[in-house]
Formats: C-alpha cells, sequence, structure tokens
C-alpha cells in the first residue's frame, strides 16, 4: 500500500479540518485525498467509523465519473459535485494540496443548507490550497 505524508504542514492541515467540523453543529467529516485515491487526512466529528483508505479511494472515483459525465453532458468540468441523502449532503470538491490536484470530501447533516455547506466547503478548499503551497509530499512505500 502506497502512504502518502507531507514533509510540512500536515499537522496544520489536520488542525484546520478539526477547525471546520467543530464550526458547525452540523458537520460530520472532512476528508482530503489524491486524486488517485490516496488518503491524506481524514477527521470525523464523534465516532470514528470510517475507514479513510477506502473512503479517499471512493471519494477520487465518484469525483472523476461525475467530471467525466459532466463533460460528456455539458462540455464543462464541474468544481464540486453533490450527494443528497434524507440525512446529510456529501459534498466533493477538486482542490490542490502540495501542488497536486486532490478531492476535498466534507459531509453535513441535511440541517446545514447546502448553499452554506458549498461556502463553508469552498472556504475550507481555499485554506488547504494555502497551508500546501511550498510543501511537497513525501511518497513512502509501505510493505
Amino acid at each position: 500500500m502506497q502512504n502518502i505524508t507531507p514533509t510540512k504542514g500536515h499537522a496544520k492541515l489536520e488542525q484546520t479540518l478539526i477547525e471546520f467540523l467543530e464550526g458547525s453543529s452540523g458537520m460530520i467529516m472532512a476528508s482530503l485525498a489524491t486524486v488517485d485515491g490516496f488518503n491524506i487526512v481524514t477527521k470525523e466529528s464523534g465516532q470514528n467509523t470510517l475507514e479513510p483508505d477506502m473512503l479517499s479511494a471512493i471519494s477520487s472515483s465518484l469525483f472523476a465519473l461525475s467530471q467525466a459525465s459532466a463533460k460528456q453532458i455539458s462540455g464543462e468540468v464541474p468544481d464540486i459535485t453533490s450527494v443528497e441523502t434524507r440525512s446529510g449532503t456529501i459534498l466533493f470538491i477538486s482542490t490542490r494540496y502540495s501542488n497536486q490536484p486532490c478531492v476535498l470530501t466534507v459531509y453535513a447533516q441535511s440541517k446545514i443548507t447546502l448553499g452554506a455547506l458549498r461556502y463553508t466547503a469552498i472556504k475550507l478548499s481555499r485554506n488547504i490550497e494555502k497551508i500546501g503551497e511550498g510543501h511537497p509530499f513525501d511518497y513512502l512505500l509501505e510493505g
């Protein structure tokens, strides 16, 4: 399995995701992954029940499919894809970290409006991009 670990800025990235989750009572999860499906960091409010590696693989795959579908249908590639369930909304957002394309996934309870979720998630995405500037990844292979 390949683990990707930023050399610097990782603690700041983790803290930024924690602050995002704590900033609103309805935020449940925030995760940053590479576009090829490797987890960078995943944070949950409450119980840690998610499998970060599986979540990252699914998030990057779903986002890639939504980009391909949108390009085929509208000729444009979306920056954000949303999935709505009865209990909440999941956003997949195109972003960059350490000058690499990434997918930010956020999940919030349905009590948070889509507009409010989009606003805070886009703000989080921009903060992630700023944190990652000048911090290259080290690619480590584990057995």
